[in-house]
């Protein structure tokens, strides 16, 4: 299965060091192939929304494991949006549809 990749670069345009390995993160683990947006969080670090998930991620670039389940949660909505509250709480905008049904318009 394919796997998602996150670069950062510098002002420069050159490969951030001290972001993944060599500027590079492994981005998703293993059977997450989709990220569709990215919230960049108070903390330095950021949040990437999935198809049906949450990824939390360190200013470093890896995952962060202390979040949901080893860095992934599966929220009980399917998430759209994210903003994150003054207080770091996360609200989340999605939607619920019954199984067999297609996604909303």
């Amino acid at each position: 299965s394919s796997r998602m990749f996150i670069a950062r670069y510098g002002f420069d345009g050159k490969l951030d060091p001290t972001f993944g390995t060599g500027g590079i993160s492994s981005g998703t683990p293993r059977g997450i192939n989709r990220i569709d947006c990215m919230l960049p969080l108070y903390d330095g670090g950021f949040m990437g929304i999935g198809r049906s998930n949450l990824i939390r991620f360190k200013a470093n670039g890896f995952i962060d494991s202390s979040f949901g389940k080893n860095g992934i949660l599966v929220p009980a909505i399917t998430p759209l949006r994210l903003l994150q509250q003054s207080d770091g709480q996360l609200l989340v905008l999605g939607y619920s549809r019954p199984r067999g049904t297609s996604d909303p318009d």
